[in-house]
């Protein structure tokens, strides 16, 4: 049985970072999210979406999607 390779190999790895953070997850993430801002999403029945996006170097942190309430402090947050 012959398998046909082709002479490029084409390989997708899926890797997800998270950095120390000096107050902990929860503050890296506030911070990032309250300073990015906030656009309404078309296709999401209304709701608003935060995008970060630039170059990596380094480490890199990636929160895919965050489905739930978002609580900061005790108290639920919503951007507007």
């Amino acid at each position: 049985m012959e398998v046909a390779v082709p002479e490029l190999v084409t390989m997708s790895i899926t890797v997800t970072l998270a950095p120390r953070a000096r107050a902990g997850l929860y503050a890296l993430l506030r911070a990032q999210l309250g300073s990015t801002p906030s656009q309404n999403a078309a296709n999401n029945g209304g709701g608003v979406v935060n995008m970060i996006t630039g170059n990596v170097s380094g480490n890199a942190v990636q929160a895919g999607h965050i489905s739930g309430d978002i609580h900061l402090g005790g108290k639920p947050h919503r951007r507007r």
